[in-house]
């Protein structure tokens, strides 16, 4: 599971270009973007990849064969709509792109962080048993932060060697 590639901070400057690139794509995009509540979220008809083939074929087909449009719907209204649809999926997937690209990195580096900071969780329960001074308080402060879900994983792993020696028990 090991996972070879290496992790490279983002240095100052390309972050904060990053940050004003997407300041400005909000600024830029935001006339033309509507903020749904909830409730209305839940009320409109979704769509996505599985729905792009059909409004696809339903926009040339209602343009190649306009008499079998339904006079009460307006042609011109539906040309706009489904543009409309197409350019946001084109932005969409960008987004999603990095999106999942921000997201797989800071899982990676997230874990290893984890993976460190609880080698030094470790280390400071076993200095806080021997008596060091200040290691009580920073285990105390650091277990009382531990995620929950790092507190379940850690039990049900006790759970699995009841009655074997374990080192770190808290």
């Amino acid at each position: 599971m090991g996972n070879k590639q290496s992790l490279i901070r983002i240095p100052d400057k390309i972050l904060l270009e990053a940050q004003h690139i997407l300041d400005e794509a909000i600024r830029t995009l935001g006339p033309h973007l509507i903020r749904l509540s909830p409730s209305e979220r839940l009320s409109f008809r979704k769509t996505g990849s599985g729905s792009i083939k059909f409004l696809e074929l339903s926009y040339w087909f209602a343009v190649e064969c306009p008499d079998l449009f339904p006079s009460f719907m307006d042609t011109e209204a539906f040309r706009e709509e489904y543009f409309i649809t197409q350019e946001l999926w084109m932005l969409i997937n960008k987004i999603d792109q990095l999106k999942e690209c921000v997201n797989d990195t800071e899982i990676l580096s997230g874990s290893q962080t984890m993976g460190m900071a609880m080698s030094f969780y470790q280390m400071v329960k076993i200095a806080a048993r021997s008596d060091i001074p200040c290691a009580r308080v920073i285990f105390e402060d650091l277990k009382s932060a531990l995620p929950l879900a790092s507190r379940v994983c850690r039990k049900q792993k006790h759970e699995e060697n009841f009655g074997q020696l374990e080192l770190f028990d808290d």
